[in-house]
C-alpha cells in the first residue's frame, strides 16, 4: 500500500504524464481517493482492466481511443448517497 507521500507524487506525476490522476492511481494499483473515484460505482471494477489494455496499444490505436472518448456525450455527475 503506498503511502500518503507517494500518493501525493502520483498526484503531481498524473499531469506532466497526461493522464488523470484517478488512471494513474488504478495502474499502481493504488486505492483511488474518494474525490477521484467515478461516481457511478458500478464502473469502478474495470478501470484497472481497461487502463492497463489501454497503456499497451499501439500509438495510433490510442489515438482514435481518445477520439472515440471525446466523442461520447457527457453528462453531469450525479452524487449518490
Amino acid at each position: 500500500m503506498a503511502g500518503d507521500a507517494d500518493l501525493g507524487v502520483l498526484e503531481q506525476l498524473a499531469p506532466v504524464l497526461g493522464l488523470h490522476t484517478a488512471d494513474l492511481f488504478a495502474m499502481v494499483g493504488a486505492d483511488v481517493p474518494d474525490a477521484l473515484a467515478p461516481a457511478d460505482t458500478t464502473a469502478g471494477s474495470l478501470v484497472p482492466y481497461l487502463v492497463r489494455h489501454t497503456v499497451a496499444l499501439p500509438p495510433e490505436k490510442k489515438d482514435a481511443l481518445r477520439k472515440f472518448v471525446a466523442s461520447l456525450p457527457q453528462e453531469e455527475s450525479v452524487a449518490y448517497s
